[in-house]
């Protein structure tokens, strides 16, 4: 066979293996995403607790159970964090080890925001709790209080699911300017967030936030809305944070 063949055959080949691991590296996310899921929960759980399945490209679907909220939360967290991950739906039920009823349910939960520091007025917050279901009402002065109280209610055992109806009525003595405000934010997402503190834009109105930009990860595009309610200042957040 002549070089001249054996050159157009070598560049086939060449370009047929080329488009074999184009194919491959173009399925990987879909087929190793949920692996990595897991390897990141079995750094956290002896064992992975819940069964991962991807959907789509970065869909998730997390199912399984466990014995308290707080796990079905934390495990939620993890799974955000994995690069790739753009939508996780969560099929997981909470199973408590031991039955128990609700109004037992509802002393820890009350017994819990008395003792809790952050949370300055916890005769404030209304407790209601059916068939585990807890319902949180009232208002609070903070949204530090607020994430107390849903801190301390999925912690207690027994609670299969929390819906938070609680709201923040800050009382401030002087309103701090947009500008000052937006320092503020700023500075709390460079220190909070800082692979995203050049993608992320922040702009307030009248106290309210709005966030534009892309994140790397959903734990970021969840949790900066989050933390940027927390800043003094803010009275509401609008966020279009795109993955």
């Amino acid at each position: 066979m002549s070089a001249k063949w054996d050159g157009k055959i070598a560049l086939i080949l060449s370009a047929l293996s080329l488009f074999a691991m184009q194919a491959l590296f173009a399925a990987s996310p879909t087929r190793t995403l949920d692996h990595e899921i897991e390897g990141a929960l079995s750094r956290y759980y002896e064992g992975v607790p819940v069964r991962v399945e991807v959907k789509a490209p970065g869909e998730v679907v997390l199912k399984g159970e466990v014995s308290t909220l707080a796990d079905e939360y934390d495990i939620y967290e993890i799974a955000s964090r994995v690069k790739g991950v753009k939508k996780v739906a969560v099929e997981i039920k909470v199973l408590p080890p031991e039955p128990m009823t609700d109004q037992q349910i509802k002393n820890q939960i009350v017994d819990g925001l008395r003792i809790n520091s952050r949370i300055l007025a916890p005769e404030d917050i209304a407790v209601n709790v059916n068939e585990g279901m807890v319902t949180l009402a009232g208002k609070v002065q903070t949204f530090k209080e607020m994430e107390a109280a849903e801190k301390v209610t999925v912690y207690q055992d027994g609670v299969k699911g929390m819906e938070n109806n609680i709201q923040v009525l800050a009382k401030t003595s002087k309103p701090m300017s947009d500008q000052d405000i937006q320092a503020l934010v700023n500075a709390t997402i460079e220190d909070h967030f800082p692979l995203a503190k050049d993608k992320v834009k922040a702009s307030v109105t009248a106290g309210r936030v709005s966030l534009s930009g892309t994140v790397g990860t959903l734990w970021e595009k969840d949790n900066i809305p989050r933390e940027v309610k927390r800043v003094m200042g803010v009275t509401g957040v609008t966020s279009s944070l795109a993955l």
